[in-house]
């Protein structure tokens, strides 16, 4: 079977695409299955890539009409040479306000919903809105808890890690939840 890139040429019907390449700071080293540095060197770099030889097809694919964008979330991860090749654009990722606001209006209602402790209304009459969620457990994570979340726990320009905090936040209050009930209904019986 072709190798990807001449699969994605095929797919997309056109000379001159634009392929994306992700995360290409977590290549593998070089080793016994070969070296996909040096074979990504060959598909980037323009003064090789008019003849880029797939070792399926084994013929010479003309990739210089093709836009390669590539992502990385560590630069320095980039063997040299191949770096050397690329022009690198830095994106900043978000900052505080930015992922607390995030947090607050996405993160932390799915994670609620989730670990069972937010019910979804359906909506009952015109005025009231669809999606109005009921909280009928009491519980909820403060602004204050998730700026320190951020600020001290999840320092990644993205939102991933603080992602995994809130879900893991909720599903340990939901723990709480179920073991205060058992024990409200354990005292109840007795």
């Amino acid at each position: 079977m072709p190798g990807k890139f001449i699969q994605s040429l095929k797919r997309v019907g056109v000379k001159n695409p634009v392929l994306l390449i992700d995360e290409i700071d977590k290549l593998g080293h070089a080793g016994m299955r070969g070296d996909p540095a040096g074979a990504m060197l060959e598909l980037l770099d323009p003064s090789q890539n008019h003849a880029f030889r797939d070792l399926y097809l084994d013929v010479p694919v003309d990739l210089s009409d093709v836009v390669f964008v590539c992502t990385a979330n560590d630069v320095h991860q980039i063997p040299g040479p191949l770096r050397d090749r690329m022009e690198i654009i830095t994106v900043s990722g978000y900052d505080l306000p930015e992922k607390v606001a995030i947090a607050e209006q996405y993160l932390v209602p799915k994670a609620l919903e989730a670990a069972g402790l937010v019910v979804k209304k359906k909506k009952k009459s015109t005025t009231e809105d669809e999606n109005d969620d009921n909280n009928k457990n009491g519980v909820e994570i403060t602004k204050d808890a998730i700026e320190s979340l951020a600020r001290w726990y999840a320092r990644e320009a993205g939102v991933r890690n603080l992602s995994k905090f809130i879900d893991k936040i909720t599903r340990q209050l939901a723990l709480s939840v179920v073991v205060s009930r058992e024990e409200e209904e354990e005292e109840s019986d007795d």
